[in-house]
């Protein structure tokens, strides 16, 4: 990713579950909506996640692609790789490169 790339940097925090999903989405869509062309998504220090807030985050991918926007990962927790791969989300979410030694945890 060039630093010249205008972007926006999301951190996910520690805890990305249903119950604060819809402010979850509200976020996504004003980043979506921003005059940027990167979204940065930091999931390195997530320690709990759920299907439905992997599920809003593979809509925000699928989104950005259609928006033309690249989807870049910062960080991602051994906790939010190993959840991706359960479901089968980890490729659309870009996550499947990334194995535990390379998460972004340093």
């Amino acid at each position: 990713m060039n630093d010249d790339v205008a972007k926006s940097v999301l951190g996910l925090g520690s805890v990305f579950t249903i119950h604060d999903i819809e402010s979850w989405r509200e976020r996504f869509l004003e980043s979506l909506n921003a005059a940027v062309s990167c979204l940065v998504l930091d999931g390195a220090d997530i320690d709990q996640v759920d299907g439905p807030a992997l599920q809003l985050l593979a809509s925000l991918v699928l989104e950005a692609k259609d928006a033309g926007k690249e989807i870049v990962w910062e960080g991602a927790s051994d906790e939010l790789i190993a959840s991706a791969r359960l479901i089968g989300l980890s490729e659309l979410l870009g996550l499947g490169l990334l194995n535990t030694t390379d998460s972004g945890s340093e």
